[in-house]
C-alpha cells in the first residue's frame, strides 16, 4: 500500500511540474517578449531584416505563435515581414531611447527620414 500512495504522489508531483513547465503566457505578455527579442536581435542586424523564421528560432518558439501574436496587434495589412517591422518600429517608440534595443531600431528609423524616430532621438 504504501508503495502505491508513494508511486500516485509521484506522478502527481510530475504532472504538477510538467504544467509549471508549460504555462500559458497571455498573449499581449507573448506579444511584448517577443518584441523584446527582436529589439535584441537589432543589436546585430538591421530590424527590417529580421523574418519571423529568424525571431520564431531566437525565440524558441514555432512561427505561428509569432503569427498569431502579430496578427492580435495593429490589425497591419501586407506581408508578415511588414507586420514585424511595423510591430517593431511601434515597440521601440514606445520603449524610446532608454532601452539600447530600442534606441538601435529608432536610429535605424530616424537614418531612413521617419519623423517619429527623428523626434525622440533629438530629445
Amino acid at each position: 500500500m504504501r508503495s502505491m500512495a508513494y508511486q500516485k504522489e509521484g506522478k502527481a508531483m510530475e504532472r504538477e511540474s510538467q504544467s509549471k513547465r508549460r504555462q500559458k503566457v497571455s498573449q499581449p505578455e507573448r506579444r511584448r517578449q517577443l518584441l523584446q527579442i527582436a529589439l535584441g536581435m537589432s543589436q546585430s542586424c538591421q530590424y527590417q531584416a529580421i523574418t519571423v523564421q529568424m525571431l520564431a528560432k531566437q525565440a524558441d518558439c514555432d512561427r505561428t505563435v509569432i503569427y498569431r501574436v502579430l496578427n492580435g496587434g495593429e490589425g497591419h495589412r501586407g506581408t508578415a515581414r511588414e507586420a514585424l517591422a511595423s510591430a517593431i518600429e511601434n515597440y521601440a517608440l514606445t520603449k524610446g531611447v532608454e532601452d539600447p534595443g530600442a534606441m538601435k531600431v529608432l536610429t535605424q528609423m530616424a537614418a531612413m527620414g521617419d519623423s517619429r524616430a527623428i523626434a525622440i532621438t533629438k530629445e
